[in-house]
């Protein structure tokens, strides 16, 4: 899942909707930050959370699940889902 959020940060969109784009690039990279951050709150107990720095986690989640609102319709929110699901073979 997270390789896939990867791909799609590091995505050239094609430009003809520029802001679904957008809010998929920002969905994203907030399923990447939370993650991130989720794994550290989990394993590394030498880290200490401020007040602070867990709102601005909550609000980072907030964010995209408003994105996510806004084009969960949409043909690029579809195909990301499908991304999360899907293990990209090597072979």
């Amino acid at each position: 899942m997270k390789d896939a959020s990867k791909k799609t940060v590091n995505r050239h969109f094609d430009p003809d909707d520029p802001a679904i784009a957008s809010q998929l690039k920002t969905i994203a990279q907030a399923f990447i930050d939370l993650q991130q951050n989720r794994h550290a709150a989990d394993y590394s107990y030498s880290k200490k959370w401020s007040r602070t720095e867990a709102q601005s986690h909550v609000d980072t989640a907030a964010t995209a699940f408003a994105a996510w609102k806004t084009i969960q319709h949409e043909r690029l929110a579809k195909d990301y889902l499908v991304s999360l699901l899907i293990k990209e073979r090597k072979d």
